[in-house]
This record gives C-alpha cells, sequence and structure tokens, in this order.
C-alpha cells in the first residue's frame, strides 16, 4: 500500500503484506506524500507515479530500486518526472516500460495524456492519446498480446463503461475501442487473469454509489460477461 491519506493529510509511508507469515509491516516510506498516485512493477523495481500531496499535482516520479522493504531506508530514488502534473491516473508496465494514461491534471484538466517510461534510458516520450478523455479508470497490461488495455473511469460528463485497447507496434492505429462493460464504473480494480485472456473489473462507483458488480472480458471473444459479485460494495 503506497501514500494515500489518513483523512487529514497526505501519506509518504508505504506498506507491505509478507504472505508467508500473513502480516503487514511498515517500511521504506516515499520522498514525497502521494494521495491518488499509481504505482506498478518492472523487473523488481517498485514505481510511484504522479499524485497530489496536498498542495500541488505531482509530476514526480520515484522507485524502489531493490524492492519495497529492503535496506537501506533510503531506498526510493527520485526518477526523471513526466509532462504534467496528474493524479488519478492509471500506470501498467508493457514490454518492461512504464505507461502513464489518462488522469486529472493541476489545471482541472481531465486528460487523454499518454507518456511512456524507459526505466533504462530514465526517460519520457509522448505515446498516442487515449480516444476518450478520463481519470480514475484501471489499465491492464496484456505482455503475452504485446497490448493493454484501459477500462472505465470518469470524463467530465460522467462515468464511463468504455474500454480502448493499444498495441504499440501498431501506433498509426493509436487506440481503438472494445467492447463496453455492463456497468460504468469509476474508482474499480482491474486485474489480468493469469492466463492472460481474460480481464476482471472489480467494484468502483457508478455515479450514485459504490458497487459490488464483477465483470471478466474475454480477450479473444471481445466480449465482457458478469460473475459472482464481491459480498460488500467498494470503491477505490
Amino acid at each position: 500500500v503506497i501514500g494515500g491519506s489518513d483523512g487529514n493529510e497526505a501519506l509518504r509511508s508505504v506498506e507491505e503484506y509478507r504472505e508467508s507469515v500473513g502480516k503487514w509491516r511498515v517500511v521504506d516510506p516515499m520522498s514525497v506524500p502521494r494521495i491518488w498516485c499509481a504505482s506498478t512493477m518492472i523487473d523488481g523495481v517498485t514505481f510511484a507515479c504522479g499524485g497530489y500531496d496536498g498542495e500541488y499535482y505531482l509530476h514526480s516520479m520515484e522507485a524502489n530500486k531493490t524492492g519495497v522493504g529492503s535496506q537501506p531506508s533510503s531506498s526510493w530514488v527520485t526518477c526523471a518526472p513526466m509532462s504534467e502534473g496528474r493524479a488519478t491516473l492509471g500506470v501498467a508496465n508493457l514490454g518492461g516500460k512504464l505507461y502513464a494514461v489518462g488522469g486529472f491534471s493541476g489545471t482541472g484538466e481531465i486528460l487523454d495524456l499518454c507518456e511512456v517510461y524507459d526505466p533504462r534510458a530514465d526517460t519520457w516520450t509522448t505515446g498516442q492519446p487515449l480516444k476518450h478523455k478520463r481519470r480514475d479508470l484501471g489499465v491492464a497490461s496484456l505482455n503475452a498480446r504485446g497490448m493493454m488495455l484501459t477500462v472505465g473511469g470518469r470524463d467530465e460528463r460522467s462515468v464511463l463503461n468504455l474500454v480502448e485497447a493499444h498495441d504499440p507496434r501498431e501506433a498509426k492505429r493509436g487506440w481503438w475501442d472494445l467492447a463496453p462493460m455492463h456497468y460504468r464504473r469509476q474508482l474499480h480494480a482491474t486485474v489480468v487473469d493469469p492466463s492472460g485472456d481474460a480481464v476482471y473489473a472489480i467494484g468502483g462507483f457508478d455515479g450514485v454509489s459504490a458497487i459490488a458488480a464483477v465483470e471478466v472480458y474475454d480477450v479473444r471473444a471481445n466480449k465482457w460477461r458478469e460473475v459472482a459479485p464481491c459480498s460488500t460494495a467498494r470503491l477505490g
């Protein structure tokens, strides 16, 4: 669990769950507090990207280059910043590069921005913009297929059920629409099945209330189907 808020202020703290002992432990804090940041892991390195520190929307990104919870205690390292400060973005590891998509900017704009970070060069490049601006979205990497999906989120008018796909090898194609979800949702979880052929959308907020609904996307058939819901409606 990286950053967030305790209800009063943004947090730098990081906790990890150790499955072997069934316990959480506090590990090295980030260099700056971050609410609504996004995180992913590439080759054992954990990245924390963007967010809001309680005053500013952040361009910055930092990495724990030896893995969360390792020593020494100052193991978070500052990386090259994004071109624009943003929070509520989505990030994913596709082909060993970090894709940062969408989000909400410090100027009050919901973004279609896509930036691509190369961890070996510590550089960002501008990727193909999303077809639909969105914040609070889910992102799923289908590395075996060389593509990624953006799932749901919110634009200036409403919560979305829209899904887009992108394959960097088909740069001229940009992002293209896939079958939409049955439910509109933001602030949900997006999880790739180990098979790589299915993506789950779990819970979230439909514009009125938190929802318990779960649906799964069949990559081969380009179809969503509803499965058993969560026991409790939840968002975030």
